[in-house]
């Protein structure tokens, strides 16, 4: 079923709900009467069982007869092959319903699908821990919160309609939840990953009209400003909301967020290189240890390579984040990139100094080896120094013995000799 189609349902259930008579609780005789109609197997039956089990564990959100209910309706949906549904629909189970009577048979399924279901390969094993663990109790909005942040993680492309679906029926159902405002933020995420742009900016801006003064806000415009550039294409309101946020909120880790941004706006849509490399700058003096500095930088380096051809000035960038964030898994990547662009200078001496610089400063580093060897390449095909290639090759043979790229270095050793002597 489609999210707009779950929204219809609850719409329904709660006219449903307003009209009929309580004067008993009949849930048992309803259930009663799904269960058996389900154990006939009529595949003809299938999209009126899934609408009648959604109705009833809407109409019955507090019966007993719920949490088996919900797993058959998941069953509904596997005999349909909607096996991404039917797998968000048994984590549905174990989160609302820790106590399930019907536990043993929604975690084998569960396991099943991530055992099969080659979309799961990545997270199988994060999966299977999950399934296999414990589901705290507690009111039942902090189930189905934990319930959404599970979705939210997952982020599997084939549940985005689904799980916008849910947001809905949790607004409905806890309205006066606190959790309520980050649903309604979820909501613009979910829309701009489904690739939904107008719908995505409307619900961004619907959450400004709702909550205008909240420590969450910056985050919204900054989402919508992005939705905008990429997708949209208004590039000047998109820089325009992001000055905003820069300038409102200069002491938060949004305005180096938004700074990152508009100077992609400004390289990207703008042409304004300067301009764009400023604003990195800033961020990066501003806010050094921000998820997006070290990016700031290779942006930096690119776009003195690619627009300002400044290639020297790129090196130094490159070379910045290996000072700076020695730490960063992007190291070896400034370091190669930096050496390419030596090569590219013809200057052979310092792109094997850079490249020997990645066994020196990452010497677990699975290129780390193979960089080595480069660096011995550059000094015996580019310049020519036997010894500098002979030193190079001889600490690759120290550092990593038994190394494909030692077995090589001895070789190259060994024809050095034999033209050079020993």
């Amino acid at each position: 079923m489609s999210h707009f189609g779950k929204i219809s349902l609850l719409v329904i259930s709660i006219v449903f709900i307003s009209v009929m008579s309580p004067v008993a609780d009949d849930s048992e005789t309803y259930f009663d009467f799904l269960k058996a109609t389900y154990n006939r197997h009529d595949r003809q039956l299938n999209d009126f069982l899934k609408a009648e089990f959604e109705l009833f564990i809407a109409f019955y959100p507090e019966s007993e007869f719920v949490p088996e209910a919900s797993y058959l309706l998941a069953q509904t949906f596997l005999e349909r092959k909607a096996e991404h549904e039917g797998f968000a629909l048994l984590m549905k189970a174990l989160y609302l319903y820790p106590d399930n009577p019907v536990r043993t048979s929604v975690v084998a399924e569960a396991q099943r699908i991530v055992a099969t279901n080659s979309s799961y390969k990545r997270q199988q094993g994060e999966l299977r821990k999950i399934i296999d663990g414990e589901f705290p109790g507690g009111e039942m909005a902090e189930r189905f919160y934990r319930y959404l942040k599970f979705l939210r993680e997952l982020d599997d492309r084939k549940l985005y309609g689904w799980t916008l679906g849910e947001y809905y029926e949790f607004i409905e159902r806890f309205r006066d939840d606190s959790r309520v405002e980050q649903i309604h933020r979820w909501l613009g995420d979910i829309y701009a990953s489904m690739g939904e742009a107008q719908a995505a900016v409307a619900a961004y801006q619907k959450y400004e009209k709702l909550f205008p003064v909240n420590k969450n806000l910056p985050y919204v415009i900054i989402n919508r400003a992005n939705v905008l550039n990429e997708d949209l294409k208004d590039y000047a309101l998109a820089n325009s909301l992001l000055t905003q946020v820069i300038e409102n909120y200069p002491e938060t880790k949004y305005a180096s967020t938004a700074m990152f941004s508009r100077a992609k706006i400004k390289a990207e849509r703008f042409r304004d290189y300067d301009g764009a490399i400023a604003d990195y700058r800033q961020l990066i003096k501003q806010d050094p240890q921000h998820e997006k500095a070290v990016e700031a930088l290779f942006e930096i380096a690119s776009i003195n390579v690619n627009r300002l051809r400044a290639l020297r000035s790129a090196i130094d960038t490159y070379n910045e984040v290996v000072q700076k964030y020695p730490e960063s898994p992007r190291g070896v990547e400034a370091l190669k990139e930096s050496a390419a662009l030596y090569q590219k200078m013809k200057d052979p001496y310092s792109a094997a100094k850079q490249y020997a610089r990645i066994a020196e400063l990452y010497p677990d580093h699975a290129e780390a080896p193979a960089m080595l060897f480069e660096a011995g390449e550059q000094a015996l095909g580019k310049i020519k120094d036997f010894q500098l290639a002979r030193e190079y090759y001889n600490l690759l043979i120290e550092k990593y013995p038994g190394n494909v790229y030692a077995d090589k270095a001895q070789q190259r050793i060994i024809r050095i000799n034999e033209k050079q002597g020993p």
